[in-house]
């Protein structure tokens, strides 16, 4: 069974990658670096859903959180290359 915190986890990838792109903008980031914002991004979205929703209480429990987080990021980064790929 998939936990609710974890779908709300990976439903935020379209929101991560909007925040990459805002930093992108602000801090005039490398595209280089740009997969390790996404993945930041994610990681810092699911940590705030788990303290949230139910928080964490010991380091197995942030497992999961850290790991869904990390998937998100990848996500959002794979989105943005197929995106801008399909404008080409």
């Amino acid at each position: 069974m998939i936990d609710p915190a974890t779908l709300a986890g990976l439903a935020g990838v379209p929101l991560i990658t909007g925040l990459v792109q805002a930093a992108r903008a602000a801090f005039n980031l490398d595209s280089r670096h740009l997969p390790m914002v996404a993945i930041g991004c994610g990681i810092g979205l699911n940590a705030a859903i788990a303290i949230a929703t139910r928080p964490p209480a010991n380091a197995q429990e942030w497992a999961p959180t850290i790991i869904v987080g990390v998937v998100a990021g990848l996500a959002a980064s794979g989105l943005y290359d197929h995106i801008n790929q399909w404008r080409k």
